[in-house]
């Protein structure tokens, strides 16, 4: 499994949305990845970005402003679990485990 945004609540609950390679934006407009039908969401409200092995959000000088886990953020390095809101829309980031190899005994 690769790492994605899965719509918790709003009209795209349930629908994944998997991170490639380029930059991942959230809003209102076509243009966008992950297009937001919010009115508190602007136009070109967020953007994933890769950085430094992990992903980053950046509120892109939003009105209304991005959430993560409930706080505002103008930046913030996405782990698994986190629930990003914008306006009325809530995604959930998730990121595969490395499997574990359990010591042996010996």
């Amino acid at each position: 499994m690769s790492p994605q945004f899965v719509a918790v609540s709003g009209p795209l609950s349930g629908r994944a949305f998997p991170l490639g390679a380029a930059p991942l934006s959230f809003g209102r407009t076509p243009d966008n990845a992950i297009v937001l039908v919010s009115p508190l969401a602007s136009r070109r409200h967020a953007e994933v970005r890769i950085e430094a092995g992990g992903y980053v959000l950046y509120d892109l000088g939003s009105s209304n402003g991005t959430l993560v886990n409930g706080q505002r953020v103008s930046t913030h390095r996405l782990r698994a679990g986190d629930v990003v809101t914008i306006g009325d829309e809530s995604f959930r980031f998730e990121e595969p485990v490395a499997a574990q190899v359990a010591p042996t005994a010996g």
